[in-house]
């Protein structure tokens, strides 16, 4: 049973977020706009492009780009992206676990720690959880990114999402 709640707590919130931007959803039919938005540094709307590329709508599933647009919302201090790069690379870690699991788990680390800064319960329960996981040394490794993470986290995204 709490196998099954542990998994179930794991892609609910992806399920949910994904299900809010369905093709009758405005930012949908309006992407290009939401994109001038996002271009002009608006947190929210780099949050929202990320989820169309995070979900895939349109054929255009591309998790190198969400994380992208995620990271430009996430470094003004967006709660829901840093979430979902947690997220996102919690979910690569697990896909990938032999090469690039330990870097990704610190950033998906880092991520949950952001946000349940901020008070997104599900982020702190997240990071709880994938403490179980970390060796002292890697959540270690975790808390010194946190403590710098403006000056370089986003900065090589798109690498570190690719392997």
């Amino acid at each position: 049973m709490t196998i099954r709640l542990g998994i179930l707590m794991m892609i609910a919130p992806i399920l949910v977020g994904c299900a809010t931007l369905s093709p009758d959803n405005p930012l949908y039919k309006h992407r290009q706009d939401l994109l001038a938005h996002a271009d002009q540094g608006d947190a929210a709307a780099q949050y929202q492009l990320g989820m169309t590329y995070c979900c895939g709508f349109d054929q255009t599933r591309d998790t190198v780009t969400a994380r992208i647009w995620f990271c430009r919302s996430a470094v003004q201090g967006y709660r829901q992206a840093q979430y979902q790069l947690g997220r996102l690379y919690d979910q690569h870690a697990v896909k990938w676990r032999v090469r690039t699991a330990t870097q990704n788990i610190i950033l998906s680390h880092m991520w949950y720690s952001l946000a349940a800064d901020q008070g997104d319960q599900m982020a702190a329960l997240y990071r709880d959880t994938l403490e179980h996981e970390m060796s002292p040394r890697a959540i270690a490794a975790a808390q010194k990114l946190k403590s710098h993470w403006r000056q370089r986290v986003c900065t090589d995204v798109s690498k570190v999402a690719s392997h």
